[in-house]
């Protein structure tokens, strides 16, 4: 339990990685239920469930860098947001050309 206290880079890219997917999960099956019963999405594109499980790590930046001043778990949190974004953008868009 000792590594759920430290501040390392180790534990802020585990919470950024985990709490988009578990997110990610829960959006995902909230959809699928809305459509089983009204017939519609809640979202105009499946894609934009990937960018809306980010806010989950929005929410943990700001849980470590506010009230923990835990700043490297915060800078891991961040890493991974960046690189989701990116990923994200680079999967579903094409650049004009």
């Amino acid at each position: 339990m000792d590594f759920f206290k430290k501040d390392t880079y180790y534990f802020g890219a585990l919470v950024g990685i985990v709490l988009p997917v578990v997110l990610y999960a829960l959006l995902y099956l909230t959809d699928m239920q809305f459509n089983a019963l009204f017939g519609k999405h809640l979202v105009s594109k499946p894609d934009y469930l990937y960018l809306l499980s980010v806010i989950g790590n929005i929410i943990a930046l700001r849980y470590f860098y506010s009230k923990n001043i835990k700043e490297k778990s915060g800078a891991g949190v961040l890493l991974v947001t960046v690189v989701i974004v990116l990923l994200y953008f680079f999967n579903f868009y094409e650049i004009a050309g």
